[in-house]
């Protein structure tokens, strides 16, 4: 089975206006975590820790192994929760990048004191937890699902989510700020859209 991501590429997003050589440092410091579980003995016992483990699923073998293996149908139920798991992390992307640009319209701007800007910004920093934390889980979902993909023929591919997606600079510019009418805007904000969304600070983001 193949280890667990880390998916580090989605930290400090909004970062990403920095030169290139400061980021690839800062991400140096960040290496994926592959514990050692290898034992003297041989085993592969030593160090072992359960959160590090891959939990074995279908998607843990491929879909080659499920079919040999005659477990095809636990392979179609997986594929269509990890995508039905995906939709359900942008739409939570989505929600906390509008409460983001939010924040920043209202809260961040407004700021006079050192206080309230302090105050402010760790508010910020909380949804942009949150928003790694579903970004994470929308990409793990993803591999999941694309180790599966030729159990469904009836739904298209998850795309590839970037860090500059989730980049929301150039919602919060203003109508009046040059060039923002020609500015597109990532996939996420259309990819599985619902009902729900409407009526809520999601409008701020559009």
């Amino acid at each position: 089975m193949s280890p667990l991501s880390d998916y580090a590429e989605y930290d400090d997003i909004d970062n990403l206006d920095e030169p290139s050589s400061k980021r690839d440092d800062a991400q140096a410091g960040a290496t994926s975590y592959h514990p050692n579980t290898k034992h003297a003995d041989g085993s592969g016992l030593d160090n072992l820790n359960p959160e590090d483990m891959a939990i074995p699923l279908p998607s843990s073998f491929g879909w080659d192994w499920c079919v040999r293996h005659m477990v095809k149908s636990l392979a179609i139920k997986e594929a269509r929760l990890r995508y039905a798991q995906a939709n359900d992390a942008i739409h939570s992307i989505r929600l906390a990048l509008g409460f983001k640009s939010a924040l920043l319209r209202k809260q961040v701007r407004p700021a006079k004191t050192q206080k309230k800007k302090t105050r402010a910004w760790s508010s910020v920093q909380g949804v942009n937890t949150t928003v790694q934390e579903h970004a994470c889980v929308y990409s793990m979902a993803r591999e999941a699902f694309r180790k599966l993909r030729r159990a469904l023929r009836d739904i298209t591919d998850l795309p590839k989510l970037d860090p500059k997606d989730l980049h929301i600079a150039t919602h919060i510019l203003g109508s009046a700020q040059a060039g923002q009418r020609n500015t597109q805007p990532s996939w996420i904000w259309s990819f599985g859209k619902t009902i729900e969304d409407e009526g809520t600070w999601m409008d701020s983001c559009k």
